[in-house]
């Protein structure tokens, strides 16, 4: 935001943050002129950013070795992440059952922190102490998240240097990152 305030001083820039499926209907709606989404399974969307690589997590102790039903964490809003979930779910662990319910992944990851359930994360956002405490179990998976930048189909004109500004940064970003 600091770049996009020293480099189009006349642009009034608001942020909206909140799922991706909500913010396709805005874009779909033109209530937003520009949005950061995940993909959608099939769907690829205009300007491709970053993927994120998926990671299965399970606690490492033997209260979860022993669980008949396995407990696990499911994000629970409509997301991709909600329904990739499931279907893992269903395919690594049919004896499983949803211990841990929460509408944000910092939730999610702190329950895994403590040993209470497994759960389906980016890579990115697997807890130091977990990884730290060495007794988790981390698979990384095939599926991952595709990131990308959609536009409203209005999309006024005098936004365009903006857009083309944006995915450049967004693009820099996550070079570094890496």
């Amino acid at each position: 935001l600091p770049y996009l305030d020293a480099n189009f001083p006349d642009v009034e820039v608001t942020v909206a943050c909140d799922l991706s499926r909500v913010l396709r209907k805005k874009i779909g709606r033109d209530l937003l002129d520009v949005a950061i989404v995940t993909d959608e399974p099939g769907d690829e969307s205009e300007f491709p950013l970053w993927e994120e690589s998926l990671c299965w997590v399970e606690p490492g102790d033997k209260a979860f070795e022993k669980a008949v039903a396995k407990p696990v964490a499911l994000l629970d809003v409509d997301c991709v992440l909600r329904d990739l979930t499931l279907r893992v779910m269903e395919q690594r662990l049919p004896a499983s059952r949803i211990a841990f319910r929460s509408t944000n992944l910092a939730s999610i990851c702190s329950a895994l922190a403590a040993g209470f359930c497994a759960a389906l994360l980016p890579e990115d956002a697997i807890p130091q102490e977990v990884a730290a405490k060495g007794g988790a179990r981390v698979y990384p998976l095939k599926e991952v998240l595709h990131i990308r930048m959609i536009r409203s189909r209005a999309l006024r004109q005098h936004l365009g240097p903006v857009v083309h500004f944006i995915e450049n940064k967004l693009l820099l970003a996550d070079r570094n990152r890496h």
